[in-house]
């Protein structure tokens, strides 16, 4: 049973199915307060210097020098030898934020002549190395010790704790009946990623890799056990799920950790995630979305609403992230009739339109477009490398556009256009632009006559235009000349995981493209697009078996839609996790752990670039999403990064809403989930 959690005044009061030496409490539990001369475990108020009267509940009033008064209760336990002891307070002043802060932490304690003596080990260095002016260092990490006699004079208990940095909280304790309550709990696990090689294998890696392993930056990692075990680990971390579901947002718990602006904005990120249900967050997202990721044109990108006017970031995959939002809202749209959605899948499918029509040379489409007006100076030139911005001509005179629309890209622009050619009615006036600018890439674009991307924008083309021609294209499509791409689709496309080394960024990809060709035919699929879902349904399976333990959003989405053993509870625990909002001001950096350790491969090996490109060091352990980096699709990244940048933009959720949508069309999450 969940505990019930409550606040009341400056009080963290937490009442449910947990008990310390007493009786479990209630539903309408008591808030801890003044001291009674009721007795407790035999002993009464008044004789709290017997050393069995330390034992019971006792309500704190404090003062921390960092965060000034704090209320709450401390829990005392026998334990062997001494006691164990655990602490919940609120601070009376609420962050900057508005948010309220409580800490808790598990300490321990010993009979004193004078009183009762507690200390607590408090965890400093964990996975944010800056925030605000504290940056964290090596010595942090040995965690802080706070220790302090709390001497007894009748009925109370107070003292100061002291540590080596100086004088810590100075708290009083008195006795209450109140009922003992539920703290937060820690709940972590490491799982392996995969299996250990086999010595053999591991020598032949160590060979391939030797050149990686006597870099500077590797060095000092390669004598440590778990490098050497090559195993990498999955981080799941629950830890205070059920306090923050219970209590909601506007509150942040630190829990076994010092309390200063770093652990504040570390934990920030787990409230982010956890004190919101997955409908919540999905009204979250899709309203920032709507009103401030996607413009006038359609595009997603970051927004910084921080600057005047707000400043969109195009630096990543504008058109891959604006085809996800549309397929979303394509899913939003299927599964609740929204108006919204509806008039979301028309604004993204007129950018992707755009994106193709704008570029003169039919080859080639735009990653994104603007309007020429925000250009900066020097911005737009010639057509050239990628990332180049080109002014548009005719029509689009208005508009400027990014050169160097790729595969990736090309995803999203068969995401969104297939989404309008879906539930658009007949006579929309889109669907015409639809038609013509698939038909456009199939007949112009080499990667577009092909595979996946053939299929989804012949359908497009048919489904817009309702061409005969167009329908035989399809046809052909997803008959024997793609035989080779349904093979591949079967065996889990590039869902692939071995020993920790996979296309991170391909699980992003693949999974859209299963995505997209498990709804084939709709309600009503031929033979033909049966027999793609039905090999979508078994490289869903395949491919959650490979990558599954890596927790991806979208593997675990099409695992969970081929009902892959496992795969439905890791899509659920995946979308907890994902924060809300996105992006932080501190910067997320796991190397400043003692137990941090780097992967003995590097990222994407593939390029064999590894000792001369830094970027592909990655870390031994997959963290939870709310511990890293903010980012525009977390399901295109690997789960191996070390960390994170701050920041002050406003990110996308295209990852999370094609996951929750699609869960929810696929009747996998329920509305009220």
């Amino acid at each position: 049973m969940r505990a019930r959690i409550l606040l009341v005044g400056s009080f963290v009061v937490l009442v449910g199915c947990g008990s310390h030496g007493g009786s479990s409490g209630s539903a309408l539990g008591s808030t801890v307060g003044a001291s009674t001369s009721s007795s407790t475990g035999g002993v009464t108020s008044g004789s709290a210097t017997t050393p069995s009267g330390w034992v019971g509940t006792w309500a704190i009033t404090g003062t921390d020098p960092l965060r000034g008064a704090f209320q709450g209760t401390a829990v005392v336990t026998p334990a062997s030898p001494g006691y164990t002891v655990q602490k919940l307070v609120t601070f009376s002043t609420k962050l900057p934020s508005g948010d309220q802060l409580a800490w808790a932490w598990n300490a321990t304690a010993q009979d004193d002549p004078a009183g009762l003596r507690v200390t607590a080990s408090l965890k400093r260095a964990d996975v944010f190395r800056t925030a605000g002016t504290i940056t964290r260092t090596a010595a942090d990490q040995t965690p802080l010790v706070e220790t302090a006699l709390l001497a007894s004079s009748g009925g109370t208990i107070a003292g100061t704790y002291s540590t080596s940095l100086g004088a810590g909280p100075t708290e009083s304790w008195t006795r209450t009946q109140a009922t003992a309550p539920v703290f937060p709990v820690t709940q972590v696990a490491l799982l392996p990623g995969h299996a250990a090689p086999t010595a053999s294998l591991k020598t032949l890696l160590f060979t391939v890799f030797s050149t990686y392993h006597v870099m500077p930056a590797i060095q000092p990692y390669v004598n440590r056990p778990e490098f050497q075990a090559a195993v990498h680990q999955v981080y799941l971390d629950r830890s205070s799920f059920d306090f923050y579901r219970q209590i909601g947002p506007g509150t942040i718990v630190i829990v076994d950790k010092v309390n200063d602006d770093v652990a504040v904005e570390e934990e920030r990120r787990r409230a982010g995630a956890f004190s919101h249900r997955l409908h919540e967050k999905e009204t979250l997202f899709d309203a920032d979305m709507t009103n401030v990721c996607a413009d006038q044109n359609g595009m997603v990108t970051a927004v910084d609403t921080t600057v005047s006017p707000p400043k969109k970031d195009y630096a990543q995959s504008p058109v891959l992230y604006t085809g996800l939002w549309t397929l979303s809202q394509r899913y939003r749209y299927e599964a609740t009739g929204s108006q919204e959605a509806f008039d979301n899948v028309v604004r993204g499918a007129t950018g992707a339109t755009i994106c193709v029509d704008i570029s003169p040379d039919k080859t080639q489409f735009a990653r994104a477009i603007d309007f020429l007006a925000n250009a900066q100076p020097g911005q737009v030139g010639p057509p050239g490398g990628k990332y180049a911005w080109v002014a548009g001509t005719g029509q689009y005179s208005n508009l400027m556009w990014m050169f160097g629309g790729n595969n990736d890209m090309l995803h999203g622009i068969d995401c969104a256009l297939e989404a309008a050619a879906s539930i658009l009615p007949k006579g929309h006036p889109l669907l015409a632009q639809v038609g013509a600018q698939a038909e456009s890439l199939v007949n112009n674009v080499k990667i577009a006559q092909s595979g996946d991307h053939e299929i989804i924008l012949t359908r497009a083309a048919w489904l817009a235009t309702g061409d005969p021609a167009w329908q035989q294209k399809y046809q052909t499509a997803l008959g024997f000349k793609n035989v080779l791409q349904k093979l591949y689709l079967t065996a889990g496309l590039n869902l692939f995981q071995w020993q920790g080394i996979a296309d991170w960024s391909g699980h992003g990809l693949g999974g859209i493209t299963m995505l997209e060709l498990s709804l084939l035919g709709g309600t009503s699929p031929t033979s033909l697009e049966q027999s793609w879902r039905d090999a979508v349904t078994k490289g869903s399976v395949s491919g959650f078996g490979m990558a599954g333990p890596f927790r991806g959003g979208f593997t675990a989405t099409v695992g969970a839609n081929a009902k892959a053993p496992g795969a439905n509870d890791t899509l659920v625990s995946v979308l907890e996790e994902f924060p809300y909002p996105k992006q932080t001001t501190a910067t997320p950096d796991f190397t400043v752990s003692a137990d941090f350790c780097l992967s003995p491969y590097p990222s994407d090996p593939w390029y064999l670039d590894w000792t001369r490109n830094s970027g592909r060091i990655q870390g031994l352990r997959a963290y939870p999403l709310f511990y890293r980096g903010g980012e525009q699709s977390y399901w295109n990244r690997s789960p191996l990064v070390m960390g994170g940048s701050p920041g002050t933009e406003l990110l996308p959720a295209p990852d999370f809403l094609v996951s929750y949508w699609f869960a929810r069309l696929a009747g996998i999450l329920g509305p009220n989930d």
